[in-house]
């Protein structure tokens, strides 16, 4: 299996250095900024479809009601991410998921997902948020090893070691 979890604050830049480094397309999901009056007021999920498929695509998947509080919005995640993922079964391209938050884990479909992508042989880079990590550990235990604290990673540092993860 050829996966790879990011963890740490600089984990979404360097998977974003990884996917320029190897120079291909990847489908799955990010997770994106939404800013309101200038503040930041949510993160939408952003799906990155299978060539020929439409790129152009944002559903709001997080509320942030305080400064550390947010909330998901389970149906997202079971009725957009789950399938999203799935859809990408069908492709050769790399997969990637930019960023699995502990509250995701709650969402059955999603998980089920989550492990449907473990057990493939594509590429996959999952970058795991704070508080996620364990809880993933425990779904997915003979992938332990495959698991990269990665903040501040010059992007030939993080090449050369996921390489020799995959």
């Amino acid at each position: 299996m050829q996966q790879l979890y990011l963890t740490g604050d600089g984990a979404s830049a360097s998977a974003a250095q990884l996917m320029n480094a190897l120079n291909v397309p990847f489908s799955g999901f990010r997770l994106t900024p939404v800013h309101l009056g200038g503040s930041l007021r949510g993160e939408a999920l952003h799906l990155l479809l299978p060539p020929p498929k439409p790129r152009l695509n944002d559903v709001l998947c997080r509320v942030r009601l305080t400064e550390k509080d947010w909330l998901l919005l389970p149906q997202v995640m079971e009725e957009i991410a789950a399938p999203g993922l799935c859809g990408t079964f069908s492709t050769r391209t790399p997969i990637l998921i930019d960023r699995i938050e502990p509250e995701m884990l709650a969402c059955p479909a999603f998980c089920d997902t989550l492990m449907q992508v473990q057990a493939r042989e594509q590429l996959a880079i999952f970058v795991v948020a704070d508080g996620a990590e364990k809880p993933l550990q425990q779904m997915m235990p003979e992938n332990r090893q495959r698991w990269f604290s990665a903040p501040d990673t010059p992007a030939e540092t993080l090449v050369e070691a996921a390489m020799l993860r995959l």
